[in-house]
């Protein structure tokens, strides 16, 4: 009797239709501190490390998993940082409609990102390479906010790691924080992983 190996199945990734789609934050993830792949060094020789995030919303356009129609996701990392030139305050003010003010910030410690669990937004979407690119986060046009939240909302951090969160990663987004500075260091233990079942599939 012959043993065949199957032709390899190639994966097609379902994307978003791009454009602007309604939304609703439901993850926010400590992903740890990372060396800059593209700029591993600054300009006076030190390494680049970022302490990264990473945000995600579900969307208004739906998708067929294990034969139910479920919500589309759309992800997007972030360096952590408050910065008036970074990435994630420049979001993070487009989002909620106005700037934030040095007084604003140093009252609040920074920018709360777990606050934006739950918060309805209008993103723009963008296929580049087969990739969907969140290229801007808007607030939603009234009368004509996000669905329901779906998807319960989870939020991770490395200064109390939730076991029943982690369980709920990607194993690609587990991976990733283990190879954090943090981690890799001994400075974080992260929880041990019990029940590989309930992880999320994105």
């Amino acid at each position: 009797m012959n043993l065949f190996a199957p032709p390899t199945q190639e994966f097609k990734r379902e994307n978003p239709t791009p454009g602007m789609v309604r939304a609703r934050c439901f993850v926010v993830y400590d992903l740890g501190t990372h060396l800059d792949p593209k700029f591993p060094t600054k300009d006076d020789g030190s390494e680049n490390w970022r302490h990264l995030i990473q945000v995600q919303w579900e969307l208004d356009e739906l998708m067929e998993f294990k034969g139910e129609k479920v919500p589309m996701v759309a992800t997007k990392r972030y360096t952590l940082s408050a910065h008036k030139k970074s990435i994630l305050r420049a979001d993070a003010e487009s989002w909620r409609g106005k700037k934030f003010t040095d007084e604003e910030l140093k009252a609040a410690g920074g920018i709360n990102v777990e606050k934006f669990l739950g918060v309805p937004a209008l993103l723009n979407i963008q296929i580049n390479d087969d990739f969907a690119n969140v290229t801007s986060v808007n607030p939603p046009i009234k009368g004509s906010e996000a669905a329901p939240q779906f998807y319960p909302s989870r939020f991770f951090t490395l200064a109390n790691p939730d076991p029943d969160v982690w369980a709920q990663m990607s194993k690609k987004t587990r991976d990733f924080i283990s190879s954090s500075r943090e981690v890799k260091s001994g400075q974080v233990k992260l929880p041990e992983l019990l029940d590989d079942s309930k992880k999320a599939p994105f």
